[in-house]
């Protein structure tokens, strides 16, 4: 599934983005990017190998898109200055001209062995395990020294060495693959350098289909989109407001954030600002899954793996213990199925409102309705704003004009003040 302008298939004429609110099964880019080479080279055979564009609708560039787009093809711009600055310009990301890369990646899928291999240049780059409810591949340490969920490939004369944690397996070369560079593994770390300390409950327990699944989906139709969808679509905006705040700017040591339901976008969220201590609770266990994996990334990558002992993953079968303590900022979806039980609706906006400190900020989704109903749980409306007229409903749009979002869905920034 990919969603990207129309390609001339026939004729490979420009690049595309392969993207949309992070809505793509994991390795979708590559093998899309995997067909566009292929067809690209079949169709110049005969001649010189015509160059490419990047053309967006709209035009997005990002540093994700050019990574892909070098992977297989060679950006070149006139006077020899550094393509990625005019990549990153939106007005200008179509002036960089992409020729055929000669090392671009070889995939080998065996079957007997269950792995999908990526090669290039001799040296194996990626290795993912079919049956692998993780749903992250193994892959070669970035610049920066860290990998990508901490699961690292190497190899040697006779192996792929796979490591994940203080965990290693060698998986032996066939010939075919055409391993010839050797690359050793990394020392293994302390336990926070691994995604699973995030969850104190354990690991959920989730198949292969679910794990891989964990993506917003968009209909291609005037279909209403889902919740889970809608967040990707909102949550930068409500994070715009509550960054405007004065207090958001104060120290965060010891500062306590809650986020019920944003399953989707929960990585967005925490780690915001250094010194939180996070408490995710979560609905769906993939995506919660998935979301971990990404709060690690950011931290690894940042080198604030020590932050991570003040975040937790927590499931909504502990709802009861996480409201029993008091958050300084409380992030609170109210899920579609409950916009019609104003019976719920009030269940929940009490238990946050007890549950947030005086002077404390909530952002919530939920019906409009409960705007009447502020003003008895002591809660002041900062912000309130429909979810549908977010910028991020503008952009899906624009690529998918009939998309429909729930009408009552609205945005709220709120400040709890004492009673009266």
């Amino acid at each position: 599934m990919a969603c990207m302008g129309a390609m001339h298939w026939g004729r490979i004429d420009f690049l595309p983005v392969v993207e949309l609110f992070q809505s793509l099964l994991p390795g979708t880019g590559n093998a899309i990017f995997e067909l566009i080479r292929g067809l690209y080279d079949d169709q110049n055979m005969e001649s010189a190998p015509r160059p490419l564009r990047y053309k967006g609708i709209p035009t997005y560039p990002s540093p994700q898109a050019f990574q892909l787009f070098s992977t297989y093809f060679q950006p070149d711009v006139a006077g020899r200055m550094d393509p990625f600055p005019l990549f990153m310009d939106p007005k200008t990301a179509g002036q960089v001209v992409w020729h055929p890369r000669r090392d671009y990646p070889r995939r080998y899928i065996d079957l007997e062995q269950r792995l999908c291999l990526t090669v290039s240049d001799g040296a194996a780059r990626k290795v993912t395990v079919r049956d692998d409810a993780v749903a992250m591949p193994y892959t070669r340490p970035k610049k920066e020294g860290f990998v990508p969920g901490g699961r690292a490939l190497g190899a040697d004369k006779k192996s792929l060495l796979l490591q994940d944690g203080d965990r290693q397996l060698e998986i032996p070369l066939r010939p075919e693959w055409g391993v010839t560079v050797e690359s050793s593994l990394p020392a293994i770390g302390q336990p926070e350098q691994n995604w699973r300390t995030l969850f104190p409950d354990g690991l959920p327990s989730l198949d292969v289909v679910q794990a891989y699944s964990a993506v917003p989906m968009y209909p291609a139709g005037d279909a209403m989109v889902d919740e889970l969808a809608t967040q990707p679509l909102v949550i930068e905006h409500a994070m715009e407001h509550l960054d405007r705040l004065p207090q958001m700017g104060a120290g965060t040591a010891g500062r306590a954030l809650l986020i019920d339901g944003w399953d989707a976008v929960s990585a967005e969220i925490v780690g915001s600002q250094a010194g939180e201590v996070s408490t995710v609770l979560y609905r769906d266990p993939a995506f919660a899954q998935r979301q971990a994996q990404r709060v690690w990334d950011h931290a690894a990558a940042a080198s604030r793996l020590s932050d991570l002992r003040r975040v937790s993953f927590v499931s909504a079968e502990r709802h009861g213990d996480a409201y029993g303590q008091v958050y300084h900022v409380i992030f609170f979806w109210f899920p579609f199925a409950d916009y019609r039980r104003p019976e719920v609706l009030e269940q929940c906006l009490h238990a946050l409102a007890t549950a947030l400190s005086e002077r404390g900020l909530a952002v919530m989704v939920g019906p409009a309705r409960l705007a009447q109903a502020f003003s008895c749980a002591s809660l002041r409306v900062l912000v309130s704003n429909r979810a549908a007229d977010a910028p991020g409903v503008g952009m899906l749009r624009a690529i998918l004009p009939k998309a429909q979002i729930n009408p009552d869905a609205t945005l709220f920034l709120l400040e709890k003040h004492p009673a009266a």
